[in-house]
């Protein structure tokens, strides 16, 4: 039961991943009980403040990428108020998307920590 709602949650993950890239709508929809977007931030570790994940939750009915001119739309509820936070998390999100996918086309697991590769790699051209 339990491999079965990873199963899941790991294929709504990747599709959702694959419809980004390809500038496919994508409804924030709910996935083992959590937000599927919100969810997308957690996988990439990208951290979003507390007041935003209640938006997203809350508020948020869809997300579209456009690869061609990287450029981001989202649709919220009528009702709702715009978050100020978004197209920023948004430019986040497609560029940890983005790397790992590049990894994966390459047969190598992406970094766990994006952040501490680049210190590193820093530290050796020191």
């Amino acid at each position: 039961m339990a491999q079965e709602r990873q199963a899941r949650y790991d294929s709504a993950i990747r599709e959702a991943e694959g419809n980004i890239m390809a500038g496919k709508e994508v409804i924030n929809r709910e996935i083992n009980g959590k937000s599927l977007i919100m969810q997308l931030f957690r996988e990439h570790e990208i951290p979003v403040p507390l007041k935003t994940q209640g938006w997203i939750i809350n508020s948020l009915h869809s997300i579209r990428y456009d690869p061609q001119i990287g450029e981001w739309n989202y649709r919220y509820f009528k009702g709702s108020r715009n978050s100020t936070k978004m197209f920023d998390l948004l430019s986040k999100l497609s560029a940890a998307i983005q790397t790992r996918q590049q990894f994966e086309e390459h047969g190598a697991s992406p970094p766990d920590s994006p952040v501490l590769e680049c210190e590193e790699e820093q530290d050796m051209e020191l």
